[in-house]
């Protein structure tokens, strides 16, 4: 079985709450999911705890989806934020999806949600994992030129075809040139 996805529902309603929650059980999807109502809930979640997902209904009594979005964009740039509604205007859905929500779901229609859901935590995953090779990347540069600089005496490397490709500032000195 898959790792459990931690979703963080954003939704008032516990019967549509469970009508989500038994769509994606009925999909075999192993979820972890914790429901909030308030703008103060869905900021102590996210910071206490890592989620794979946002689920968001698009009106609670102090909410509504675009204030929902603010708040999980402004805590996690990069967290799937899927809208569940039962209507929703086109231009109203268009306008949040250039804003950042990743897909939204009919109500009616519950049966898109487990393809929905997998798709956008398997490209979160991969978002984090790039994010992360990327900064092990830079970190391993920075690593390379410190010590590259801190050779006193010329230090140069060269391809398969014997081109140089790097050499330190004792080198570039030395040879008056810079590669």
């Amino acid at each position: 079985m898959h790792e459990p996805l931690k979703i963080l529902f954003i939704e008032d309603a516990v019967d549509d709450f469970d009508l989500v929650l038994l769509e994606l059980k009925r999909a075999s999807l192993n979820v972890v999911p914790t429901r909030v109502e308030t703008e103060d809930k869905i900021k102590s979640e996210l910071s206490a705890s890592n989620y794979n997902l946002v689920i968001s209904d698009n009106q609670l009594p102090t909410l509504n989806a675009k204030k929902s979005l603010e708040i999980v964009r402004n805590m996690n740039s990069d967290i799937p934020f899927v809208l569940v509604s039962g209507s929703i205007g086109e231009e109203y859905a268009v306008e949040l999806m250039k804003l950042g929500v990743s897909d939204y779901i009919l109500k009616s229609n519950l049966s898109r949600l487990a393809p929905v859901v997998l798709r956008e935590c398997q490209e979160y995953s991969a978002r984090i994992r790039e994010k992360n090779n990327s900064r092990k990347l830079i970190l391993s540069e920075l690593r390379f030129q410190n010590l590259t600089e801190s050779i006193a005496d010329v230090f140069f490397a060269l391809d398969a075809h014997l081109n140089v490709i790097f050499w330190n500032s004792v080198a570039e000195k030395e040879f008056d040139k810079k590669v």
